[in-house]
Order: C-alpha cells, then sequence, then structure tokens
C-alpha cells in the first residue's frame, strides 16, 4: 500500500468514527443540548476528513494509469459522500426538524457539493 492509499484509508476510517460520533452525540441529546463543543467539533473533523478524502483523490486520479481506475476511485468517494449525506437526514431525523446552526449548514452544503462533484467525476470517467 502506497502512502497516499494509507493516508486516505486512515482518513477513511476517521471520517467513518466521527460519523458515528456524530450519530451517538445526536441520539443522545435533544435539539436544545445538542450544540455543545463535542458536536460542533466533531462536525468540523467530518468536514476536515471528507475534504481530505477529495484531495486524496484528486492526486489519486492525476497518478492513475488508466480511465477504468480514475472511475474506480471517484466512484469510491462517491459512496464516501452519499453516505455522509444519508447521515445528515438520520441526524435531522433523529432530531425532528432540519437543524439551522450556521455550521451544520456549512456542512451539509460542503457535503453536498463533494458528493455532487465526486458523481459528476466518476459519471466522466465511466
Amino acid at each position: 500500500m502506497t502512502a497516499i492509499e494509507e493516508l486516505k484509508e486512515s482518513t477513511r476510517d476517521s471520517l467513518v468514527a466521527k460519523q458515528r460520533t456524530l450519530s451517538e452525540l445526536a441520539e443522545q441529546r435533544k435539539e436544545e443540548d445538542l450544540w455543545t463543543t463535542e458536536f460542533r467539533d466533531t462536525i468540523l473533523d467530518v468536514i476536515g476528513d471528507s475534504l481530505a478524502i477529495y484531495r486524496v483523490t484528486v492526486a489519486q486520479a492525476r497518478a492513475a494509469q488508466s480511465v477504468e481506475e480514475v472511475a474506480a476511485l471517484w466512484q469510491e468517494a462517491h459512496a464516501d459522500y452519499a453516505s455522509t449525506l444519508r447521515l445528515l437526514q438520520g441526524l435531522e431525523a433523529v432530531i425532528g426538524e432540519p437543524l439551522k446552526d450556521e455550521l451544520f449548514a456549512y456542512y451539509r452544503k460542503t457535503i453536498e457539493k463533494l458528493e455532487r462533484a465526486s458523481a459528476q467525476a466518476y459519471e466522466f470517467h465511466a
């Protein structure tokens, strides 16, 4: 495994762990008590990990030997972002209404952009 593959794998593991933490925190707290420092920090970590996965995927795509390999990289990234969007929907379902916090709005907007960009890159290369 190359260094860049190890970086992506560890970032993906971190993303999954942070998503799990967000879900657990949301289930434990009601809306008025939701915006703890831990919850906000976890959202920031998820945003950072998501952006890192995108950047690593771009680097891997540039070094790829075939169009099929590039398509597979973007398909994998798209799956990560689609999963994160489902988490967002789940968090809102647990809370009972759309979350209106500015950080959460930025989180949603960022993940939606990454999901769209990775889907387009996959479709282009597939």
